[in-house]
Parts: structure tokens; sequence; C-alpha cells
């Protein structure tokens, strides 16, 4: 995102994990990790009313407290580049204690980012009666905010909602409306090391400063796009048990603010396993009947005879069926309501194994009972997502559980994995938080539309996207090598011809230009810094070729197998 970021104006609040300078009298070697913010706006920011800096922008774990531009004491090569093209405006760092952000496993497993009731009261309770008592006190403005920085860090003192302090957001609602211009959104860019992070509810802990659109700027500086207007989703729908499928009423309204929210001749194929499709029939959703603007729903039903499990291939059953009962059409966008688990530096989205429930499988004698899950890791959701061809992905966490806290922080985990693989709009969208469905409806517009279409402001959605989604700005970077831009312009070219045809986008077309996107993506961040390798710039832009090649050789193949007998006829004649 290096490069689109020199050349598009944005408003960014950088977030990361970083060591603090090690105190030689605290007689310890081990390194205090502090959570650092930057308040930075990109790109050309004298549209702003800004200057360009002249020096590099500050270390923020050099200071505790917020400053402004102040030398650093260190600074990487490449963040030495990257403030050249950016002006931080201010900057924060605290310790993650004061987020309750944990930092080791054993305290990520326990760590709850909507605590009770009782002891989110009791923890922002006592937070306000500090803050309170020191403000009618002779104590200054420095002291009161550290002293609610230290009721919120402590451990003995009863733990409330992650919320930023107070000085930090009292800075950012007298910055921000200062470099938000009308219809513009606050980025948010999760830098590595991100540790758990992703954990934290950053839309609901920033609502408090400001009333623009918060998004997640993604890493690629390639949006993955589609080329057609009536849009494929796809909707999957699993349940680890009987504990955990939604209810008959929540899945009728979803799917039609889902509906409502499409293009013209658009379709949304709905993929419940055998829990969830009993749901489905009890909502009495209609579908196959398109509405008045061609948009239709299609519930497909689990397959009725699954094989053995002791018989059944290694493939993947979930993707058979996907790809069998659409045909060889690609997808648009990925959607899944299903709970995720982590563990350590794993996180993975727990479906049941088979869309219909095998054959009991027995060991010996003994049958073996329960509901055999299957666990897939962000890498092969990636996956799964070039195949079918989706640029989107949308997770929804289950409207019921009984491990509703981890099934939720999971899915935080794994959209952000996901995000950082490819390019991709990938989404979490917190049910609970959505009894209506606006938000969902609201991102769904925003994600198929024109930029003049503004993001939900909804705390239920975290969103990873392009900036280009949001603002009229070129889907790639101008300084990509011209070699790769010029082949990545033909293939872009290739494919929207061949959907001005109005047929549906063929799945190895959507996913031809997805690995196309990762490509161009990987080649843009080796040279983000000066540092590109031209063998391998030279390799990717032969591989394009090869590409353009291959989509001219299977257009015209194409038209030749679509054309009537009467047109060939017609041809031979006039010869």
């Amino acid at each position: 995102m290096e490069l689109l970021k020199r050349e598009v104006s944005l408003a960014v609040l950088r977030v990361r994990l970083t060591d603090a300078p090690q105190d030689p009298a605290a007689g310890t070697s081990k390194a205090r990790r502090m959570i650092c913010c930057e308040l930075e706006v990109t790109g050309k920011v004298e549209d702003r009313g800004l200057t360009r800096p002249s020096v590099p922008s500050p270390d923020p774990s050099s200071n505790r407290r917020s400053s402004s531009n102040r030398r650093p004491q260190t600074i990487e090569s490449a963040e030495i580049e990257s403030a050249a093209f950016s002006r931080v405006l201010a900057q924060w760092s605290f310790a993650p204690s004061e987020l309750s952000l944990p930092q080791e496993y054993n305290a990520a497993i326990k760590f709850n980012d909507k605590p009770s009731f009782i002891n989110s009261w009791l923890g922002n309770f006592t937070r306000w009666a500090v803050t309170t008592a020191s403000k009618y006190s002779v104590l200054d403005h420095n002291t009161v905010d550290g002293l609610e920085r230290f009721a919120a860090g402590v451990t003995w003192l009863p733990s409330g909602s992650p919320t930023l302090p107070q000085a930090m957001v009292r800075q950012l609602q007298t910055l921000l409306p200062g470099v938000l211009r009308d219809g513009d959104c606050l980025w948010l860019e999760i830098a590595e090391p991100v540790g758990y992070l992703p954990l934290l509810p950053w839309e609901e802990m920033l609502r408090v400063a400001t009333n623009a659109p918060i998004l997640r700027l993604s890493p690629h500086d390639v949006k993955s796009q589609s080329v057609q207007r009536g849009l494929t989703v796809a909707l999957c729908v699993t349940a680890p048990s009987e504990a955990w499928t939604p209810t008959s009423a929540r899945l009728r309204s979803m799917t039609q603010a889902i509906l409502d929210s499409l293009p013209e001749r658009s379709t949304l194929h709905i993929f419940p396993d055998d829990l969830c499709h009993a749901r489905f029939r009890q909502a009495k959703i209609p579908q196959a009947r398109p509405d008045s603007q061609g948009r239709s729903i299609s519930i497909h039903e689990p397959p009725r005879d699954p094989p053995a499990p002791e018989k059944e291939e290694s493939g993947d059953p979930w993707r058979a069926w996907i790809g069998t009962a659409l045909r060889g059409i690609a997808v648009d966008i990925f959607h899944c309501i299903a709970p995720a688990m982590f563990f350590a530096d794993n996180v993975w989205l727990a479906i049941a194994r088979r869309p219909s429930p095998a054959r009991p499988a027995k060991r010996g004698k003994k049958v073996i009972k329960g509901r055999e899950m299957r666990y897939v890791t962000a890498a092969e959701v990636s996956e799964l997502l070039t195949a079918f061809g989706a640029w989107g992905v949308i997770f929804t966490t289950p409207e019921r559980g009984p491990w509703s806290v981890q099934a939720r922080l999971g899915l935080r985990l794994l959209v952000d994995r996901i995000g950082r693989i490819r390019p991709v709009a990938a989404a979490f969208h917190d049910t609970a938080l959505d009894a209506d469905h606006k938000a969902i409806s609201e991102t769904y517009k925003f994600l198929i539309g024109d930029p003049s279409i503004k993001a939900s402001t909804s705390a239920a959605i975290s969103l990873y996207c392009h900036p280009s989604r949001a603002l009229s700005v070129a889907s790639e970077p101008a300084s990509l090598p011209p070699e790769l831009l010029t082949e990545y312009n033909k293939i872009k070219q290739a494919m929207e011809a061949m959907a001005a045809r109005g047929e549906p986008m063929p799945g190895w077309m959507a996913a031809t230009q997805r690995v196309v996107e990762q490509a161009i993506s990987r080649a843009s961040v080796t040279g983000a810094h000066g540092t590109s390798n031209e063998a391998a710039v030279r390799g990717v832009a032969s591989a394009l070729r090869y590409v353009d090649q291959m989509l001219t050789v299977r257009s015209t193949t194409q038209v030749r197998t679509v054309e009537s007998p009467s047109a060939q006829k017609q041809g031979e004649a006039g010869g």
C-alpha cells in the first residue's frame, strides 16, 4: 500500500506494536511492548492545507505521551522514505494493559471485548470516578489523564470495555475536522507487527472521536474488482451443533436485506448444512422467482447421499457441492456464517466436515457419535476465494453459541489474516450489533456501488478494502513498473470485453483475474521502497503476457462455441 499512499491523499490512523526503550535502572533485559498510534495524512498533503515534512516522522515508542514532530532516536530506512510522502500530525503510545490487549495466548483466550454488564459497569465507573475526582482537585490535565490511564491498566481493578485514553480522544476530536473533507473516511492501518491488535473493536473505540466512516486500509496496492453488473453471492451457513443454529426469523430478515442491496439481475445462492437447512425451511424464504429488478434467491439442498467416511475421497465436500451447484459460474462475494477459534498464532474457521451428515463412522464395532468438524485456515479460505474468483468476503458471527466470545474474536483475527494474504474486500460483521441488518445492507451497497456511496458507520462492521472503493482514484498505483502496468491493463480490457456480452462470468476467468491481482500486488510490495528486482518484474510481466494470450484464445473459442447453427449456415452461404 506504500506506493498508493504516495499518490492518494488519505487521513490514516496508523496502529502497531513496538518495543519501548529499555530502562537500565529497571534491571531487566526484557523489552516492554507498547501500542503506538500515529495520525498522518498521505499523498498530496497540500490538498488538505498541510505542508510536506522535511524530516522523518518520529518514532512513537520514544515518548509515552502524545507529541508533535520531534526528531526520532532511531528509524528504519523504509520509514524514512515513507515519511517523505506523509505528514504526521500527532502520535500516542500507551501500554497494552490500558486497552486490556492481551500479549500472550493465555491472556488472549481470557480476553473479552464485551465484558458482562456488571464488570463493564464497574470498570467504566472506576475510571470515571478517578478522573472526575481528579478534575475537581488542584491536579493539572496531564496528571488527570495519567490517573485515568492508570485506572484502566491496573490488574486489580475491574476491567471495562476497551476504551481509548481521553487525552487521545480529545486530540482526535480537534484534529480530524481539519483534515477530513466532505464525504471522507478515516482509514485505520494496523501495521506490522500486529500481535493481537485485530481483537480490539477499533471502530467502536474511535466512534467517539468522529462521525465519519471508519475503514481499514488494505495492505495491497491493487484493488480486487469485478467487471460484471449482475453479481453472484454465495452465502454458506454452518453450525457445529444444534446450539449454534440461527433462528428462522433472523435468517429471513438477513437474506432479504442482502437481496435488496444487490444490483439488478443478481443471484443470492445459499448453501446451508443439514442443521441450518432445516431453519431455512422454517423461514419460508421465497426463491426462484425474481423480483422486479431481476434479483433472486436460490437455496440449495445439501447432497442427499454423502459417501461413507472411510470411502470419501480427500477432496473438500463443500467446495465440490458449491462448484457443482454453480455450474462453473464465478462467485463475486463469498459470505459465511460460522464460528472461528484461535490458538497461539493460528486461527481457524470451524465448519461441519460435510454439508450433510455422513453415514455413522465405526471404530471396530463401536459407532462414533457426534458431529464431525473441519478447521479451515486463513490460507485455505484465501485459496478457496481465488478458485471461485471471489473479490469480496464477509464473515458474520453466529447468532448464538456456547463459546460465542472466542467465535467472535476468532472471526476478527481470521478476517485480518485473509486481508493480509491477498487483495480482497474483507469484512467482519457482528450480528449482535446489527439486529435490523442495516449495517450489512449498507456494506453490500458500498462494496458493489460507486465511490459516492458511503460506507456504514456502524460499529458492527470492520471492513478492509482498497481506497478506490471509497474515493475516485485508480485501482492500482501509477508508479508500478510500466511493463507490469501495460500488461495488466490489457488483461483488464480483455475481461471487460468478455463481460460486455452480458453472460455470467466464468469461474476460470475470474480466478485468473484474482491470480493476476495477487501477482501484481506482490510485485508492488517488492518495489515499494526502491528495492524491486528487475528479473522478478520481467518474470511477472512475461506471465501476464501469457495470461493475455490465454484469455484471447479462450474468448475466441467461447464465441465460436455459442454461435448458433443458423448463424453458421448464413455465414457459409455468404462466403
